[in-house]
């Protein structure tokens, strides 16, 4: 990956309803060569 590189984790599909992230949900992003960014969802 270049130095200054923007990285995207979005995406044009769209999920079928209903689709909502809860409570001890967790999301991982993979960037093969970097590593996984792995985020918890809570409540606030």
């Amino acid at each position: 990956v270049p130095e200054l590189a923007v990285i995207l984790t979005g995406t044009s599909l769209v999920p079928e309803q209903p689709f909502d992230l809860q409570e001890g949900d967790r999301v991982d992003i993979t960037v093969e060569d970097i590593g996984t960014l792995s985020n918890g969802v809570t409540t606030v």
